[in-house]
């Protein structure tokens, strides 16, 4: 997801300054206990990454730039546009109810754009695109509706794929960041929190919503939970004084992972304890997690725009016990062959 005219004014000087002071080079990634794989873009990375079915979808194109920016497939056919026209990419999703990929941009105001600060949906998108889907004629809500719209999430407790929630990241000075329940059939939208900075990344689960901040004023991040169904109640602190916060993925273990600036982070989110998982990204902003693997958007500040993919490495003892079991099986294939 992105955060959005901030990013182009006074956090953005904030964002360079303590990138260049402390933040490693994007060419050395540290991830201790994973493999990293390097996968480059077409063009400047923005907005987020998901893997669908085998595929990996990414937002690229020039920064905040009128109908520039595109969303593109990575597969085994290569790299494929299958929808254009974006401004400011920010959060996706991928509805599998419908075979859909949820994109939001929130740069209606750029020069030259066609759309934006709404939520879009590309159907079949596994599919063929002889010509990509321009973003004005895939509008789920009307254009400037969310007028800082980030990230999203499909509501756990909405089946039927046609409810979301979506942080509004506020175009104010200082900020008025906001969470809404977006319901897509509908093509309405509910206010469910208030009292946010800069509205960041989005997780849930059965119970909870987990939501990223960013103040408008130290620009720390920080994570916080409200209980679902509804997610309109009083939210839980998590972890505070954050360097920033982007997006937020959820492990099957339960555990958070979020971006913030140069690291990956893993918060355990019943007492709040970071660790800091993987470091040396130049600006780590989209994430994806399945499976154990990680997908990290790096926006290429400093360094080439690419994802990063983080495969576990398998403990000695497994890799002990595999070994053994191949050496058992290739025995019992062998005598059953003298029989």
């Amino acid at each position: 997801m992105r955060i959005q005219l901030w990013e182009r004014t006074l956090l953005s000087v904030a964002i360079a300054i303590e990138l260049e002071a402390a933040a490693p080079r994007a060419d050395a990634i540290s991830a201790p206990g994973y493999t990293v794989t390097e996968i480059g873009l077409p063009d400047f990375a923005q907005g987020d990454v998901v893997v669908a079915s085998g595929a990996l979808f990414v937002g690229v194109g020039p920064g905040f730039s009128g109908a520039a920016q595109s969303v593109v497939r990575i597969d085994g056919d290569g790299t494929t546009v299958i929808a254009d026209g974006f401004n400011a990419l920010s959060g996706f999703a991928y509805d599998v109810v419908h075979d859909r990929l949820l994109v939001t941009d929130n740069g209606d105001e750029a020069l030259g754009s066609e759309t934006g600060d709404t939520l879009y949906g590309i159907a079949a998108p596994h599919g063929s695109f002889g010509t990509p889907l321009r973003a004005r004629d895939i509008e789920l809500l009307p254009a400037g509706s969310v007028p800082g719209i980030a990230d999203i999430v499909l509501d756990p407790d909405a089946p039927n794929g046609n409810r979301v929630f979506a942080t509004d990241a506020s175009e104010a000075f200082p900020p008025a960041g906001r969470v809404l329940a977006i319901d897509i059939a509908e093509a309405s939208q509910t206010v469910v929190q208030v009292d946010l900075g800069y509205a960041a990344g989005l997780a849930a689960d059965a119970g909870k919503l987990f939501i990223g901040d960013v103040d408008g004023g130290t620009f720390q991040g920080s994570v916080s939970s409200v209980a679902l169904p509804g997610a309109t109640g009083a939210r839980t602190p998590i972890a505070t004084e954050l360097a920033g916060q982007y997006d937020l993925e959820l492990e099957a273990s339960g555990m958070l992972l979020a971006t913030a600036f140069g690291d990956l982070l893993r918060i355990d989110p019943a007492t709040g304890a970071t660790t800091t998982l993987a470091s040396g990204f130049g600006f780590a902003s989209g994430l994806f997690e399945d499976g154990g693997t990680i997908w990290v958007l790096d926006g290429g500040f400093p360094g080439a725009p690419k994802v990063l993919r983080l495969d576990p490495v398998p403990e000695p003892a497994a890799g002990l016990a595999g070994a053994v079991a191949l050496v058992a099986l290739a025995v019992t294939r062998r005598r059953g062959e003298r029989r």
